[in-house]
């Protein structure tokens, strides 16, 4: 999908970001066990749709590996917004992360993480409020 232009005051053009596929990803430990998998959420950041969960555990060879199902249903997106690399069970570090991704023509950009909450968390908060009603 080809971003829209748009004229800024000084008669350029730049990216409509409302038209851009920006997706954000965020991880849930769903108990204290350090061994127990967590989920990975990922969010079009646009609509605020929930596009998948997947589990994560420290087994799992890779993020881009685990988002691979997300990418074959949704496409690939523009950008990838995280709030913390280091925070990412599968031990990965953000440069291979970010490598990985730039490989397949996706950005990543590490966000403030004030701009992380919200939409994303309500989504985490949904998904605990039905594990723990069974469904």
């Amino acid at each position: 999908m080809e971003p829209s232009k748009e004229s800024d005051k000084a008669g350029g053009t730049t990216t409509c970001e409302k038209d851009m596929d920006i997706w954000q990803i965020d991880f849930l430990k769903t108990t204290m066990d350090s061994r127990a998998p967590c989920v990975l959420f990922v969010m079009d950041v646009r609509t605020g749709q929930l596009l998948g969960h997947r589990p994560i555990t420290k087994e799992t060879s890779s993020i881009a590996h685990a988002l691979s199902p997300i990418f074959r249903r949704y496409g690939l997106p523009e950008r990838i917004l995280v709030d913390c690399c280091s925070q990412f069970p599968t031990g990965e570090d953000q440069q291979t992360f970010q490598s990985t991704m730039a490989a397949l023509g996706v950005a990543v950009h590490r966000a403030a993480p004030s701009a992380m909450k919200g939409r994303m968390e309500s989504l985490m908060a949904q998904y605990m409020a039905g594990r723990a009603n069974g469904k």
